[in-house]
């Protein structure tokens, strides 16, 4: 009895540690795939693209994509689309590598501040794969062309906004994170450009540790404490509104500031839908898209060479008011 009651226990123990490996296993293959979406416009197709997304979930996602689409069939183009379950720099950087693998033509990817992404980008070059940056620029790097806003008049557009609602007097708050990002330092310097002609308004400089949205949680209940006497909060990333907005809400204090953001994550869409947030800079994604495989096939066939190295798109600051307006005429 005792034998075979071993014997079952054992038995148990195996297939219980087969269970957890095999469902442990799946979730790391889920972890590290990408969702894959290619379009071959013909079987003879000369010219091959990638174009590596980084946010899934964005609104943008799917207008990039479609504009991008109809750009390559309508050129006789085939398109692949790599969308990373995890859009960090590793994942961004094996996508990329990919590419290089599959001797693609041209690779569009949004650029990043990093070593590593100017490597990977050079070492594309230098196998004769043209990469185009959209959305961030890396231009430290051998890129062809950059598509997307120019983040100093993103920077201007915003401060003007946020100037008057401010009626031209009283503190400005600027979250920003302490990664450097070349996009972030561009709009801090548009914004305190345009700010400089109100002598009435005062710009507070708030740096946070990270890029987490609790360093900009933290940060924001300091400029409460320290007596700033703030009219308005600008977060120069999606993160460091998320976190000047929880701390607001903590406090119950969110209606007592202008708070505006870039860009159009999930959360800020969110939080500009509910009203949380007055103001939301976008620009158009779907001219991103179409723009950069229309470059793309330029460079290909050697039209219009040299390319422009900077290629920008149109910008708006739309208030919660245009933003809630505008989607229920959708």
């Amino acid at each position: 009895m005792r034998k075979w009651l071993g014997f079952f226990l054992s038995i148990t123990c195996i297939a219980t540690t087969l269970v957890f490996t095999m469902y442990y296993t799946y979730q790391f293959y889920m972890a590290n795939q990408t969702d894959e979406f290619q379009n071959t416009t013909a079987p003879d197709t000369k010219y091959r693209l990638m174009f590596i997304a980084t946010e899934q979930n964005a609104p943008s996602r799917g207008r990039v994509q479609e504009r991008a689409l109809e750009e390559a069939q309508k050129q006789g183009a085939s398109i692949q689309f790599r969308n990373a379950v995890r859009p960090n720099e590793d994942e961004i950087m094996k996508q990329m590598e990919v590419g290089i693998a599959a001797r693609v033509d041209v690779m569009i990817v949004q650029g990043m501040d990093s070593p590593r992404f100017v490597q990977v980008v050079n070492k594309a070059s230098a196998q004769g794969i043209a990469v185009i940056t959209v959305f961030t620029d890396s231009p430290d790097s051998l890129r062809k062309v950059y598509v997307g806003a120019d983040h100093f008049i993103e920077g201007n557009q915003m401060a003007d906004k946020v100037a008057k609602a401010v009626h031209y007097e009283g503190a400005v708050g600027i979250l920003y994170d302490s990664k450097d990002h070349s996009y972030q330092n561009e709009r801090l310097k548009g914004i305190v450009q345009a700010l400089s002609k109100y002598p009435a308004i005062r710009v507070v400089q708030a740096q946070f540790e990270g890029d987490s949205r609790d360093g900009a949680y933290r940060r924001t209940n300091d400029l409460l404490n320290d007596g700033e006497h703030l009219r308005a909060i600008v977060g120069l990333s999606s993160e460091s509104v998320v976190g000047s907005v929880q701390a607001l809400t903590s406090r119950d204090r969110i209606q007592d500031y202008f708070v505006a953001a870039f860009d159009d994550s999930p959360e800020i869409m969110h939080l500009i839908s509910s009203n949380k947030i007055d103001g939301v800079m976008l620009h158009d994604d779907g001219d991103v898209g179409q723009t950069s495989v229309s470059l793309a096939l330029e460079w290909l066939r050697g039209k219009n060479l040299p390319l422009e190295p900077y290629h920008y798109v149109t910008n708006r600051l739309y208030t919660s008011e245009e933003f809630m307006h505008e989607n229920i005429a959708k």
